[in-house]
């Protein structure tokens, strides 16, 4: 299996130099619609990109499921602190998502729907259910409780994508134009050749497969290139190429113009959306029926 470098970024702290040139409070600017507005136009500007990329706050799903955050500061962003959950019985009966997380994802679907009459495309930057799992649950935990129970595992992955499906099918409603989906275990020198074949067929594709179904042709997912290579070489999906175009432009340009065209992309991390490629170098994400499941 292939395996990728995730690319360096200093976008944080960039975003967090703006805050400050800004007079922008914080943590507010994490969480109220009319400061997450003024900062993401200034972030877009300065940074000459073609998407708006939220949210700032990128552990709003872990903790609307209940886990324990940093609300951010001058120096960083939100941020997850350790697992409130022991076990997978603990999480399958906590109440959630909470009242203070269902404030936080309300107020991110009013920035998109205030984006999209803007005029401004929307990139969200989401998680994939094990990666909202691993902001839950200390790692040594959730490791534990998968050897004990593969059925319960996959019991809470379902739970918690059918939680992501629900968030971001909401958002797509209010104009998003792209939710990029990170799911970071999905790593082969991290989970082994066999695992991670058995990670992409039984909890990754079909998440991504009910996901696609919610957002139909409004919203295009983009995968963390390691999601890719791991439903490929699992024999979930295969590469189609988008065009055969030789022209070379920055890769956001053209995931940018495959909205409303293509259903599942995910070549280059989203931190290398400068990258010049032509299309014919890029290819969208097409499901082998019946490997996973009902299409």
């Amino acid at each position: 299996m292939r395996t990728f470098e995730c690319p360096v970024s200093d976008r944080e702290s960039f975003v967090q130099k703006l805050i400050v040139r800004e007079g922008l409070p914080v943590p507010d600017v994490y969480g109220r619609a009319d400061l997450m507005f003024t900062l993401a136009k200034v972030v877009k500007a300065e940074a000459r990109e073609a998407f708006v990329f939220l949210p700032f706050d990128h552990v709003t799903e872990v903790a609307a499921l209940g886990g324990r955050i940093h609300t951010g500061d001058e120096l960083s962003g939100p941020r997850g602190k350790a697992g409130v959950y022991s076990s997978f019985g603990d999480l399958l009966q906590a109440e959630m998502p909470t009242k203070l997380g269902i404030k936080r994802m309300d107020n991110i679907v009013v920035l998109c729907e205030r984006c999209t009459r803007e005029g401004l495309p929307v990139f969200i930057e989401g998680s994939g259910p094990v990666n909202v799992l691993s902001g839950l649950m200390e790692w040594r935990d959730l490791v534990r409780e998968a050897r004990k129970d593969r059925r319960q595992l996959l019991r809470v992955i379902r739970f918690v994508g059918d939680f992501l499906i629900r968030y971001y099918t909401q958002l797509s409603l209010a104009g998003v134009a792209v939710i990029g989906i990170d799911d970071s275990v999905g790593d082969v020198d991290f989970l082994g050749e066999q695992r991670l074949k058995l990670y992409a067929r039984h909890m990754l594709s079909p998440f991504l497969q009910k996901l696609e179904q919610a957002l139909g042709e409004r919203t295009l997912i983009h995968l963390c290139p390691k999601g890719t290579s791991a439903l490929v070489e699992a024999g979930c999906a295969r590469l189609v190429p988008i065009g055969a175009d030789t022209k070379r432009q920055t890769y956001e340009q053209i995931v940018h113009d495959c909205v409303g065209q293509v259903g599942c992309m995910g070549q280059y991390c989203y931190k290398d959306m400068k990258r010049l490629v032509s299309s014919r170098e890029v290819y969208s994400v097409v499901w082998n029926i019946g490997r996973t499941g009902k299409k």
